[in-house]
């Protein structure tokens, strides 16, 4: 009988271990398929796409296109939540600005196909696009930059040290590793101990190896989100050359349109990237 009783209380310790990650994890993962904006609403040239990943899934996205000749290309890894009907107007000032945009739903996203967003996953679909784009005439000629925003900022740091024909990386309101994100949370610190079955990987680890390539990190210091200081590890972690925007007073990827220098830093840092 004891040994019965044994048995069932290891059982049940891993359902509720398994369980606790699996809670975890959907929190960086909150994908639905409701539309909430449509790029035809805003006035801008756009083109719908799908692309394959990883030869599973198809992937939908907007390729946004600026109205006359294009500076480069920037391809833009959303949020943890909704799909990109309700994140691609953030990168508008970047096709005013020139740019093209290429904006896309990870797995189980929006019009992607269905599919388990996880960790490596957004990964592998951020290097699709980067794929995707080097298949088109009319794009791979641009040098090309990843723009991360929060959970995005891990899809393109991860995807950036894979590809090196990427000019630069933009990292905006991102966390640190899953592990230390997980942490922050106040289930996090109220069940600490399983928070080390969370990944303890992430951009952290990734901004050291992007050899020499620029790297631009802007968080908002009143951030309620993703805490301000993730950022400041990150910066001090990260390689050379590196610039460093905070935005004071401002909360979760507010800046674009509230905080006076975060255009011009952006729209700088593009056009030093591009230079050579």
């Amino acid at each position: 009988m004891i040994a019965i009783r044994l048995i069932i209380l290891i059982c049940l310790l891993i359902v509720t271990l398994v369980g606790a990650r699996q809670y975890f994890l959907g929190l960086f993962f909150q994908p639905d398929k409701e539309i909430f904006g449509h790029p035809r609403d805003y006035h801008v040239n756009f083109e719908e796409i799908y692309f394959p990943s990883e030869g599973v899934y198809t992937l939908h996205g907007y390729l946004l296109k600026p109205a006359g000749a294009s500076t480069g290309l920037v391809i833009h890894c959303h949020g943890n939540a909704s799909n990109i009907t309700n994140h691609f107007s953030l990168t508008l000032y970047l096709v005013k600005g020139g740019y093209t945009v290429l904006t896309f739903d990870y797995r189980g996203y929006g019009q992607s196909t269905k599919g388990r967003p996880t960790p490596e996953g957004i990964i592998k679909d951020t290097v699709s696009a980067i794929e995707f784009a080097e298949r088109r005439d009319d794009l791979k000629s641009l040098p090309m930059a990843l723009y991360g925003q929060s959970l995005g900022g891990a899809a393109a740091a991860g995807a950036m040290v894979r590809r090196s024909e990427i000019r630069a990386l933009f990292l905006e309101a991102t966390f640190t590793t899953y592990q230390a994100m997980a942490r922050r949370t106040s289930l996090g610190r109220l069940l600490y101990p399983v928070t080390y079955l969370i990944p303890n990987k992430g951009p952290l680890q990734d901004v050291q190896h992007l050899g020499g390539r620029p790297l631009l990190i802007v968080h908002g210091t009143a951030d309620h989100v993703v805490p301000f200081d993730f950022s400041e590890k990150l910066m001090a972690a990260a390689s050379e050359p590196k610039t460093y925007l905070q935005l004071l007073g401002e909360d979760h990827l507010e800046g674009y349109d509230a905080h006076p220098e975060f255009e011009s830093t952006v729209m700088n840092f593009l056009a030093m990237s591009f230079k050579n």
